[in-house]
């Protein structure tokens, strides 16, 4: 008997499309894209092969009908569990989330009801919205929510505090836009007093939100990380202590923190303990921290390896021995030649603005460059 076959229509197929681009930072427009996406979908156990990718999107030949376990393989990489779910959150979601991504209608790109709600603090309409989504809290949904309230934010800037007022606690919200979306650069106003509500409502019992160390680490170290921005020293000494001298946020704590966190929090001490001039403790954590990198790079994980790199080369002006992380570079540049990372020949802006873990960066750019810390 023949395998079941389906037809794309070509809404599923545009979502289903749209959301692989976002999931493995590939643009798929070519052959090699469809090598690198069938590449990356291999390391999480779903086995698609290039060519099959290739005709599904590509192929204006191909009359587009996989095979049923086809596409349950592509979409259980976005972590659905087949695609009749997929299938069933796409008609669902027809038009929502992507009427402001990089499909230009016209000269004057249409606003959704997402970004217009945002933007009159329609705020019973967008918690029905966001609410939808507490029980599938699956990233590749929440990536686009996240892309456009952050658009909205940097478009509205007025509604920010109120937005933020009213829905930081909001697990959605919390994922989608502080997390997913955030914006480490503070082109959005008033961000400082949006992190800060994300930290607070970090322990709130309104929602059955997890890990709240984590996520008051993650806020604070945005914060630092804005202060040693600014280079005031000032504000680094006041962000650095309230981080640095929790009794909350013990050791054993933030070893067991997501990864991108956990590298902030450390490689950040160094620069604070540079703004507090105290050049023996400093010399000494930074022996410490370069122990934990040679360790942190044995993970070969391609997504935490490029954090490694930003958050090294990011803060390497601040280091008492310039050479104290020169292997570890040298290790993550050949091991990131295999995503096809040739690192090489850039210079250090180069490197930053290529590797660059934030989604918030790509907005205006294509998101290829980018990888999802799911």
């Amino acid at each position: 008997m023949p395998k079941p076959r389906s037809i794309l229509d070509l809404n599923a197929k545009h979502n289903l499309h749209e959301c692989l681009r976002r999931k493995a930072s590939v643009p798929i427009k070519t052959k090699s894209d469809c090598e690198r996406l069938a590449t990356k979908m291999r390391m999480e156990n779903c086995a698609v092969s290039a060519s099959t990718l290739y005709r599904i999107f590509l192929d204006s030949k191909s009359q587009t009908r996989p095979f049923i376990t086809t596409l349950n393989e592509i979409v259980k990489y976005l972590g659905f569990v087949d695609y009749d779910a997929f299938n069933k959150w796409s008609q669902k979601n027809t038009n929502i989330a992507y009427v402001n991504d990089d499909h230009k209608i016209s000269k004057k790109p249409l606003e959704s009801l997402l970004t217009i709600n945002i933007a009159m603090a329609n705020y019973e309409a967008l918690r029905v919205y966001f609410d939808q989504f507490i029980d599938n809290p699956n990233d590749a949904l929440l990536f686009p929510i996240g892309k456009e309230i952050y658009t909205a934010s940097l478009k509205y800037p007025k509604s920010v505090d109120s937005f933020a007022e009213n829905f930081s606690d909001h697990p959605v919200v919390r994922r989608a836009f502080f997390e997913l979306y955030a914006d480490p650069e503070f082109r959005i106003p008033s961000y400082s007093k949006a992190i800060q509500l994300y930290i607070e409502n970090s322990y709130s019992t309104k929602y059955n939100l997890t890990a709240p160390k984590q996520a008051e680490i993650f806020g604070r170290t945005m914060l630092l990380k804005h202060a040693i921005n600014k280079k005031s020293k000032k504000e680094v000494l006041r962000r650095g202590y309230n981080l640095y001298n929790s009794e909350k946020l013990s050791s054993d704590v933030v070893e067991n923190v997501h990864f991108f966190p956990k590298v902030r929090y450390h490689f950040y001490k160094i620069v604070y303990l540079y703004f507090l001039e105290k050049k023996n403790q400093q010399m000494l954590f930074e022996q410490h921290v370069r122990d934990k990198c040679s360790q942190w790079i044995l993970s070969d994980k391609p997504e935490n390896l490029r954090v490694l790199l930003h958050t090294i080369l990011d803060i390497q002006e601040y280091l008492i021995d310039k050479d104290c992380f020169s292997d570890c570079i040298y290790a993550i540049k050949n091991l990131l030649k295999k995503e096809q990372f040739v690192l090489d020949n850039l210079s250090k802006e180069e490197i930053l603005q290529l590797i660059n873990p934030n989604a918030s960066a790509f907005v205006n750019k294509p998101l290829y460059n980018f990888k999802h810390l799911a």
